[in-house]
């Protein structure tokens, strides 16, 4: 396998590097091998499988915040990925709900997320300059709330009550497919094909926008690798082509498909942009993934690349996970610390 090495960089709640030095947040040394490297057994598809976890003997955060581990082979500038991981202290308490809209226009479509905090002897002089809060559903920034302010202030509490602020659309139960299986078809999958590599056909799919809300047993868009009969996945599950069909009347001329989820960040790239096919009449997406369990959705994104809406369909009563982190930048402190986090669920 190659030679990788990691780093790890602060920032503050937007994402913006922090100004410390790396010898002000980090414990031991300021980059490091991956050492921890196994190889695939039994694969059509040979493979390193590295793990990396954090901290460990020779790497250590000594501030909470927003972390941006950096892996990269040679030069630290051109990483091979990056992942984004917060660390917290637990300074406050949070308490907080989801809860159907109390306006009447979001009421079928949304979900509110009411939350307060109590700071109880943690001293925050002005909440309203020095306090930072980000709000996600189901760990995805992409759609995340930012920047909220507490609407009514009490002795050490704080209260986040709004009711259109704080709205996200509900979306819907994710969509799913397992491909643990080479020999026999297992969740959603119709057709399996072996060539050089193997290749899963997922049963066709339709657009939810109009279809009532239905409830499903699902992992909030993320996903469990595995394989049949295998104890070790991460070196005996194998990499396999995932094809997946979206029918559709006609492609709308100024709409993009991808096909998104946990698996690759809920990005919208080129790898899981889908194509028209024109003689089957659906938007396709051909996958190389993992062997396992995998939740996804489909998301459009318009020309001028500004809006992205989903041919899912937003239902009030859709199961979603939110998480809450409140940073606070006390008086005299150089960085974001983040002195609460709270996850919570609209079951």
């Amino acid at each position: 396998g190659n030679t990788f090495s990691y780093t790890l960089i602060l920032c503050n709640s937007d994402w913006t590097p922090s100004t410390l030095k790396k010898s002000e947040y980090i414990s031991g040394y300021q980059d490091h091998r991956i050492s921890d490297v196994d190889f695939s057994f039994n694969t059509f598809v040979p493979y390193s499988h590295y793990q990396l976890l954090l901290p460990n003997s020779e790497m250590n955060f000594n501030k909470s915040g927003n972390y941006l581990l950096v892996v990269y082979e040679e030069d630290q500038t051109y990483p091979v990925l990056t992942r984004r991981f917060v660390v917290y202290e637990e300074k406050v308490q949070i308490g907080g709900e989801v809860r159907r809209p109390s306006r009447v226009e979001y009421r079928e479509t949304h979900q509110e997320v009411d939350f307060v905090v109590n700071h109880g002897e943690y001293d925050i002089p002005d909440p309203f300059n020095t306090l930072h809060t980000i709000l996600l559903q189901n760990q995805c920034w992409n759609t995340s709330i930012r920047e909220l302010k507490p609407r009514f202030v009490q002795a050490g509490r704080l209260n986040y009550d709004y009711d259109r602020e704080n709205l996200f659309a509900g979306g819907n139960e994710w969509r799913n497919f397992d491909t643990k299986d080479e020999r026999n078809l297992s969740l959603n999958v119709r057709r399996i094909e072996l060539d050089t590599n193997f290749t899963y056909f997922i049963q066709t799919q339709y657009p939810r926008s109009i279809e009532r809300y239905s409830t499903e047993f699902d992992i909030n868009g993320q996903r469990v690798i595995r394989s049949t009969g295998s104890n070790a996945p991460n070196t005996e599950a194998d990499y396999a082509w995932v094809d997946i069909e979206l029918k559709m009347n006609d492609a709308p001329a100024d709409r993009t498909y991808y096909v998104v989820g946990a698996f690759n960040d809920w990005r919208f790239t080129s790898e899981n942009r889908m194509s028209f096919d024109y003689t089957r009449g659906s938007f396709r997406s051909k996958l190389l993934l993992k062997q396992g369990y995998y939740n996804y959705q489909f998301a459009t994104l318009s020309e001028d690349q500004k809006g992205s809406d989903s041919p899912e369909g937003d239902h009030w009563e859709t199961e979603n996970t939110y998480q809450l982190i409140i940073y606070h930048r006390g008086i005299g402190i150089r960085y974001d610390r983040v002195i609460g986090y709270k996850e919570f669920s609209s079951e």
